[in-house]
């Protein structure tokens, strides 16, 4: 079958056969403003890619609120809800949108697989008594919320994800917002809650879909002999520390506890996103998943406290995420592993059970940011440190049990906002590391690759 279309002039295009076609509709990028736009065109143009389309564009939807506060009663303390508008200008939010969509088009709703709900702060602090500034505008303590009436519509739902720049205390969640977001997050494999800090592990009591969590902290009670969490969910993946939730108390404790609600037994996959996470920490954590664990992807930034990987037998894949910090003016940086932390990153190697892995088991992945380098172009190929690194990882032993070695950088620079990332081209990246003798060979021998961040 072929499929002709009629260009905006009237001229008549050549046809193409449908096979091809639909190669090129599923090839698009949908996660784009660009691709998206390109879909949206082609569903105009036949029934026949009407469905087609579609089922590229919302299949990940993004949908997204406002939090806002409520005063409550006698100041105890405060309590958050999330909004589906905002009243600063009397615009509905994204996600009171797509429930008219759902209720106008119900096919699109079984087009849904991933649903994440990104809840941006107020432009102004508004304490309400509960109620929305605007009659029409629900909240998540009503259950008319614009999310609630979505949820069941979306039949084929596999992923909930939930962002926000600012955290909310999960004590300070609106009791009926608690009551309808542990309802939801019981029902789906995949789910992502770092719009929430310390949460309760007996949320996840009932949660036996639950495979793959991406969380912040949780928050460990002490239980009474009586109440007693049968553990019945088994991670397959886990995220776990955003905030430097870490510092005094061990993630593993939040997985311990004598009637843990999360099981790490059988653990694939574990990413810790805590930069400062301590390495007798990440170890206590480890021994819950070394058996099954395939995955690691973990920050270095302690060195003097050196993670040991040496349980992690059928580690596939490790990623290693570094921080070079170039010294302002003259002053002297103290830790020195943020002038050369490839030091740090072969510390770790080290402690890996070389021994017992297979030939070209492990992947590994070096995760640089630089920040602030002067001269970047010419000083970046003549890190302190490079040479360590090459000599290490291109030692006999290393080649026999490296499958490939994958470098990723991260140009950043220093404004008093904050950090802001550079973008950069590979083409660009290669030609600046390749001005390294040892990078260049290495990369020639196909063991090594770059990528930009």
């Amino acid at each position: 079958m072929t499929v002709s279309f009629v260009s905006e002039a009237g001229m008549n295009l050549p046809a193409l056969p449908l096979e091809i076609l639909v190669e090129i509709v599923r090839s698009i990028d949908a996660t784009s403003q660009e691709g998206r736009r390109t879909l949206s065109t082609f569903a105009r143009t036949s029934h026949i890619f009407t469905k087609l389309c579609q089922k590229r564009i919302f299949r990940d939807v993004e949908i997204d609120y406002i939090k806002s506060g409520i005063n409550p009663p006698a100041w105890s303390h405060h309590t958050f809800v999330i909004r589906d508008g905002d009243t600063s200008n009397n615009e509905f939010t994204t996600g009171h949108l797509f429930r008219a969509l759902i209720y106008a088009s119900p096919h699109i709703a079984s087009y849904v697989h991933t649903l994440t709900v990104r809840v941006s702060e107020d432009k102004v602090t508004r304490w309400t008594t509960g109620r929305p500034p605007m009659t029409q505008m629900t909240t998540s303590a009503m259950d008319s919320f614009s999310l609630y009436a979505v949820l069941p519509r979306l039949t084929n739902l596999t992923a909930f994800r939930t962002y926000g720049r600012l955290p909310i205390l999960w004590h300070n969640l609106e009791l009926t917002t608690q009551t309808h977001f542990s309802r939801i997050i019981s029902q789906y494999p995949r789910v992502g809650l770092s719009l929430f800090q310390y949460l309760p592990p007996m949320l996840f009591c009932q949660c036996t879909k639950l495979e793959h969590l991406s969380v912040g902290s949780l928050w460990p009670i002490q239980l009474d002999v009586e109440v007693k969490m049968v553990c019945k969910t088994s991670l397959r993946t886990l995220e776990i520390g955003f905030q430097n939730s870490t510092e005094d108390l061990p993630m593993a404790e939040w997985f311990r506890n004598p009637y843990p609600a999360l099981s790490l037994s059988r653990l694939q996959s574990l990413k810790v996103s805590d930069i400062h996470c301590r390495g007798d920490h990440l170890e206590a954590l480890l021994e819950l998943c070394a058996t099954t664990l395939e995955e690691l992807d973990i920050h270095l930034r302690i060195p003097e406290n050196t993670p040991d990987l040496s349980l992690l037998k059928k580690l596939r894949f490790l990623t290693i995420r570094l921080r070079l910090v170039s010294p302002e003016g003259n002053q002297p940086v103290n830790d020195q592993s943020l002038i050369n932390p490839f030091i740090h990153t072969i510390s770790t190697l080290r402690t890996l059970p070389w021994a017992s892995f297979l030939p070209q088991q492990l992947h590994l992945t070096i995760h640089l940011s630089v920040i602030s380098l002067p001269n970047f172009d010419n000083a970046l190929p003549r890190l302190a440190g490079w040479s360590d690194l090459t000599n290490f990882l291109n030692d006999d032993t290393m080649t026999l049990f490296i499958g490939h070695t994958r470098l990723v950088l991260q140009p950043t620079e220093k404004y008093f906002s904050g950090l802001k990332s550079i973008p950069m081209s590979l083409p660009g990246l290669a030609d600046i590391l390749n001005k390294n003798s040892r990078l260049r060979a290495w990369r020639e021998s196909r063991r090594l690759s770059y990528g930009c961040a």
